[in-house]
């Protein structure tokens, strides 16, 4: 058993952040240096984002709001794919403050699990092997609902809760809805609005204008709920939670697993545990809706998954044939046929795609993040849009297949190239720990026979279990591997 931190829980406080913080590692070094960590993020937060309040309080629109900070950029990327309805960056503020704190903590230090629970809305860490128990705790009774198990295979990172009796306003009559998603942030921005949606008409429910309530608001003399009586069951069964299932599922809200809608005056709020026995919700206080797909943060056309297996190239054939594949995602690029200045936080919104492609392709390929040794990434641009848009993939690429196979050392080499439907694109791989490996220089021409459309991005992840089939031109080789910087 690991040993116990002297102080397990970190408390971080200012204005109205309020975190609470835990890590685990076997070693309680590494969780003294990730608690500094988040100490040291956590320092101008609130600064930061201060000095950006007006455009973070500003309705999503046509154009992203040329927004700096990284907690702002965060923010708006988990937005930025539902401004088809009102919303302002604001829905996602809880949610990536704990995203940004955690990205602090596990950066650089080897944490089994973590999590930081800002009021509620929970970024979690997982390393490989590793489970999280959430509990859904009440509002009026403060006990235990119901349990939500998130295991290290699942896409989910992050847990937030929004409805009426929280501590945001809230344009529904939902007590509380809780939504699982890939990060805090598309989470908290889920939550948000799937709470929004679940609304009735009834004598019973009581309005008021947001401003008469707060001077600071971002939601202006919308009507947003201050009391809700007893509501008939058909209102509550039929109508009400219908809303929140159209918000959800249409949109593809970025969620592994959405919360509910809750009857009457009672509601509750996630809260991180790892010990508490998992119950079922009563099914009479509450409905769940599915999620359509991980892929659906951004609007995708068609996946595709290629694999191949060679025994042979001309050499000695080999019982196990050398495996290698690529999965493709084609989706509507949203900048197509325009200039737009600020474009980086489309980036952040496609990591829950990234994040998904991996898994599928890791899947496809076994299975076993320890068989994959080497990887590559690549974008081709629909001739309706720029050279630079290629460069969206740079970052979500990388994080998933870092993250699918637990923590690869070496950069994820990368091309890109503007082309017409049909293109092929040579994607480059290397070793997934040291760039200098010889063997595993290659590469994988990948495309697919309609896309990427003028107006689209064909983006692409490649991974393979071996080195070249038969790779006899010396250099470094993977089993001497020494200094484990990436490169040698």
């Amino acid at each position: 058993m690991p040993p116990r931190h002297p102080d397990p829980r970190l408390h971080l406080h200012q204005g109205p952040i309020d975190l609470v913080i835990e890590a685990f590692a076997d070693d309680v070094a590494v969780v003294d240096a990730a608690y500094a960590a988040a100490r040291a993020r956590f320092a101008d937060i609130l600064t930061v984002l201060v000095s950006e309040l007006p455009l973070l309080r500003t309705p999503l629109g046509v154009e992203p709001p040329p927004l700096a900070g990284p907690v702002a950029r965060r923010m708006l990327a988990a937005c930025w794919p539902h401004r088809d309805v009102f919303i302002t960056p604001m829905a996602a503020v809880a949610g990536s403050v704990a995203d940004e704190v955690l990205a602090a903590m596990v950066a650089g230090v080897d944490l089994r699990r973590a999590y930081v629970n800002n009021g509620g809305d929970i970024a979690i860490h997982l390393a490989p092997g590793e489970s999280f128990r959430v509990g859904l705790a009440g509002i009026e009774d403060a006990a235990l609902h119901g349990t939500l198990d998130l295991r290290a295979e699942d896409a989910a990172r992050g847990v937030a809760t929004s409805g009426w009796r929280g501590r945001s306003l809230s344009l529904g009559v939902a007590d509380a809805v809780t939504v699982v998603a890939p990060n805090a942030a598309s989470a908290d921005a889920a939550a948000t609005l799937v709470a929004n949606a679940v609304n009735v008409d009834h004598r019973s429910i009581e309005r008021r204008p947001a401003r008469d309530l707060r001077d600071d608001t971002d939601l202006g003399d919308l009507p947003v709920t201050v009391a809700v009586g007893s509501l008939p069951e058909d209102a509550v069964s039929c109508e009400g939670t219908g809303h929140g299932r159209s918000r959800a599922d249409p949109r593809g809200l970025p969620a592994a697993r959405r919360g509910s809608a809750h009857r009457r005056r009672r509601g509750g709020q996630a809260r991180p545990g790892f010990d508490r026995p998992s119950q079922r919700r009563n099914a009479r206080m509450s409905t769940s809706t599915a999620a359509p797909s991980a892929l659906a943060p951004v609007e995708v056309r068609k996946v595709c998954t290629i694999i191949e297996e060679a025994f042979h190239d001309g050499g000695p054939p080999s019982s196990t044939p050398r495996r290698k594949g690529a999965v493709v995602a084609v989706i509507r690029n949203p900048f197509a046929g325009r200039y737009v200045e600020t474009i980086e936080p489309f980036m952040e919104a496609l990591k829950p795609l990234g994040l998904e492609m991996a898994k599928r392709l890791l899947a496809a390929l076994g299975g076993d993040p320890k068989r994959i040794e080497s990887y590559g990434k690549g974008t081709i641009v629909g001739v309706n849009g720029e050279h630079e848009h290629g460069a969206f993939w740079h970052v979500p690429g990388g994080y998933a297949m870092r993250e699918a196979l637990g923590g690869a050392k070496a950069i994820v080499p990368s091309t890109t190239k503007l082309a017409s439907a049909g293109a092929r694109l040579d994607v480059p791989l290397h070793h997934i720990n040291a760039a200098y490996v010889r063997s595993h220089f290659d590469a994988m021409e990948v495309g697919v026979s309609d896309g990427p459309r003028p107006d689209e991005l064909a983006l692409i992840l490649v991974m393979a279990d071996g080195p070249r089939v038969h790779a006899r031109m010396g250099g470094l080789k993977a089993a001497d591997i020494s200094i484990w910087d990436g490169q040698r």
